[in-house]
């Protein structure tokens, strides 16, 4: 077993476990409007190609149940790409699980091109502090979609 297959069973496995050892009512982060947060992951696509993203994220929340906001990242190593999307976000569950989609625009290859994003993240609260698994794919018209796993970590404010 290679070390991205032995990361991504170990990763599923904690993702599913957290859904039943997480007793919380309501989520922290209800209660602020303001959700700054970074994430870092392992990217693939169906090719092969393999490389790591970095990002950085904000999120206005609405209400108990919708967000909006965006996101800039990089994702490096086989891949080039400068990414910004803009998106709504939803909390249909009361667990902290995050159902995000959104759509943006990637650099490559001096390059602006059109892709779509949904996201899921599974936020653990510590007060005002968020961590947790998120699981990402980027759909790119006419070319090979992009797949990441990975971590997010961020604050909230009022």
């Amino acid at each position: 077993m290679n070390k991205l297959t032995h990361f991504l069973l170990h990763f599923a496995l904690a993702f599913f476990f957290s859904f039943k050892s997480y007793a919380q009512e309501e989520p922290a982060h209800h209660e602020n409007h303001y959700h700054f947060s970074g994430f870092a992951g392992f990217t693939a696509d169906y090719k092969g190609q393999n490389g790591y993203k970095l990002g950085l994220e904000y999120e206005y929340r609405l209400n108990d149940y919708f967000g909006i906001g965006g996101t800039f990242d990089f994702t490096g190593a086989d891949f080039q790409i400068f990414g910004l999307s803009a998106g709504f976000s939803t909390y249909p569950f009361k667990v902290p699980l995050v159902l995000a989609l959104g759509a943006g625009g990637k650099h490559s290859n001096n390059h602006w091109k059109y892709f779509t994003r949904g996201l899921a993240t599974y936020d653990f609260h510590l007060e005002d502090i968020s961590i947790g698994p998120m699981i990402m794919y980027d759909a790119f018209p006419s070319e090979k979609d992009i797949f990441t796993i990975g971590m997010s970590i961020g604050f909230s404010l009022k």
